[in-house]
């Protein structure tokens, strides 16, 4: 009986189809499969920057045109100031409103600007420029926000000290920082600017007694489409920070968040400066 039972089993076994085992996969094979999904993923990746890329700028054109036209009519009316002398409340608000309108179209502005830093297309135009006059003339345009904020917005700047850059791009980095530290204090808030000789650097910081920044979060912010951890946010589409270390580092300079004493959140930035004793 055993002997019949086991050799019922084996006409069995032999009687299967063999079982096809699924072939092994060398380890070029799977290289190559592995390299050819990372391409596909990045080009998937690449077609998305480029469409959200496209979207902005068609954005910013759409935007400019209806700007242009409130520009106009705020010069229209700030040129009829003797007629609006005997009400300075209304001048001033016109004055505000020209102003607040003139840093959106340096914003729209920056946005072009940022895609033409990336491909190496802009020129910079480095002239000396005077640090007083750079602190002070930031602390003008960015006046209506701190005011609407009731922030106390201090400048200080070292006698003398020439920075060397491009005007136009150095004012809105400078901007772009004033505004974040001035939208981060609190109301009733202090934000401080100040330009000094370090080195062969002029060192301008930006200090605001808002909420710390992470250190985690630090060196990301300055990346792409960033924004700040637990509700934090440093510009309208994370492209601010981003713009100023593309202008920084078009000028050979330096940026970063650094712990100054007294100040919660300090943005650093370290350009060439005019060597002394030159004019």
């Amino acid at each position: 009986m055993i002997a019949l039972a086991a050799a019922g089993y084996a006409v069995m076994r032999l009687s299967r189809p063999p079982v096809k085992k699924r072939p092994r996969e060398d380890g070029k094979s799977t290289m190559e499969r592995m390299l050819w999904d990372a391409r596909a993923h990045n080009e998937r990746l690449e077609r998305l920057q480029r469409d959200k890329d496209s979207l902005i700028q068609v954005l910013v054109h759409d935007l400019r045109s209806p700007l242009t036209t409130i520009m106009f009519s705020l010069e229209h009316l700030r040129r009829r100031s003797s007629a609006l002398a005997a009400e300075p409340d209304s001048m001033q608000t016109i004055e505000d409103a020209y102003t607040t309108a003139e840093r959106l179209a340096g914003m729209l502005s920056e946005i072009l600007d940022t895609a033409r830093l990336e491909e190496g297309r802009i020129t910079i135009n480095r002239t000396a420029i005077p640090a007083r006059d750079l602190v002070e003339r930031v602390q003008h345009q960015l006046g209506p926000l701190a005011r609407a904020k009731k922030i106390d917005l201090g400048v200080q700047a070292t006698q003398d000290l020439m920075l060397e850059g491009d005007p136009r791009l150095v004012m809105r980095l400078l901007e772009n920082l004033l505004s974040n530290s001035i939208r981060h204090a609190p109301s009733g808030g202090k934000v401080m600017v100040n330009a000094v000789r370090e080195a062969g650097d002029c060192r301008l910081s930006v200090h605001n007694n808002g909420p710390p920044i992470d250190a985690a979060d630090r060196t990301r912010l300055f990346n792409k489409f960033e924004q700040g951890r637990d509700g934090l946010r440093f510009g309208g589409w994370g492209l601010g920070l981003y713009f100023c270390r593309m202008v920084v580092e078009a000028h050979g300079g330096a940026i970063s968040i650094e712990d100054v004493d007294g100040w919660p959140a300090s943005f650093v930035v370290r350009l060439p400066a005019q060597p002394l004793g030159v004019s």
